[in-house]
């Protein structure tokens, strides 16, 4: 009777996206450009935002990075997320996060953003294993809720209307763009932790940019 009363509601609700149009990453990319992260505070919130992007992941996930978990090489960081997330598994694989370096991009880099967040964070963690500090004192372990504030505050910085996108948006932002560049299907879900027969990001995350005047452009340019 409620499996019969649960598909009735979702025949009268089914679900929708959140979003029909998304930002473009690059307005936080020229963000950063002109404002270096000159505090902890500004490079905790370029760290969150960068990761957001660079990983296509959930800010769950990325809350739950310990520093234990972050192997480096000459070129390329991996972060390995152990703990239980939303798309845990029993025959699941947990996520990888694969952070490249950028050597001709220094302000976009998460790579060496990281590393210098570490670097900096190194004397306040007393023993703490997450990644993430609040910038304050008493540095404690940043929560889920914490790191979503500081992206909304990176995309308010940077011209992004949060009253219309949510922090949780830089998913959409990110895993659209790298449709838009051709990276294929497989490498986002791979990527932003969706199985390779999952449906998610067509029906959900892969948006079109916004742009209201297109329509007229289209009108004129003919």
């Amino acid at each position: 009777m409620l499996k019969r009363f649960m598909k009735g509601v979702a025949r009268l609700r089914p679900p929708k996206p959140r979003y029909n149009c998304v930002w473009e990453p690059r307005q936080i990319f020229n963000y950063f450009e002109t404002h270096p992260a000159e505090s902890l505070k500004a490079l905790s919130m370029k760290l969150i935002t960068l990761l957001t992007l660079a990983t296509g992941q959930r800010l769950q996930t990325l809350s739950l990075i310990k520093i234990s978990n972050i192997l480096t090489s000459e070129d390329l960081i991996q972060i390995v997320v152990p703990d239980r997330i939303k798309t845990s598994r029993v025959s699941g694989r947990q996520p990888c996060l694969i952070l490249p370096r950028f050597n001709d991009l220094p302000h976009l880099c998460v790579f060496s953003c990281l590393q210098r967040y570490l670097q900096e964070t190194e004397k306040l963690r007393e023993g703490q294993e997450n990644l993430f500090l609040t910038y304050q004192r008493p540095y404690r372990t940043a929560s889920k809720q914490t790191l979503s504030r500081w992206v909304k505050c990176t995309l308010q910085l940077a011209g992004v209307d949060t009253s219309i996108f949510k922090p949780h948006s830089s998913r959409h932002a990110s895993t659209s763009a790298a449709k838009r560049a051709g990276v294929s299907i497989d490498v986002i879900k791979d990527s932003a932790g969706w199985s390779r027969s999952s449906n998610v990001f067509a029906e959900f995350y892969n948006r079109p940019l916004i742009d209201r005047s297109e329509f007229a452009h289209s009108i004129f340019n003919m």
